[in-house]
């Protein structure tokens, strides 16, 4: 699904829970919707440690949460999520 003003307009909440949908062209975008909101995370992925003080192979999906839904477009939210991330706020 692409995450178009329209597209999210029509997404209602489900009767109980939350529901996610992934935009198609910013892989890392999500949007998550529950019975009173609906609100922007970015999906990325954070290496591992291990005793050494290097790092493993394996990594651990995190999600970084933008904020609701208001001004700003996901994709320049996304942007400045990603930048923090890399510098480790």
């Amino acid at each position: 699904m692409t995450l178009t003003d329209r597209a999210i307009r029509s997404l209602k909440p489900r009767a109980t829970g939350q529901h996610e949908r992934y935009d198609h062209i910013v892989p890392s975008l999500e949007l998550r919707v529950n019975s009173s909101s609906k609100s922007w995370v970015l999906l990325y992925r954070e290496r591992l440690p291990d005793t050494s003080g290097d790092f493993t192979s394996g990594m651990r999906k995190k999600r970084w949460p933008l904020g609701m839904i208001a001004g700003f477009p996901p994709w320049m939210m996304s942007g400045n999520a990603m930048n923090n991330i890399a510098e480790g706020e």
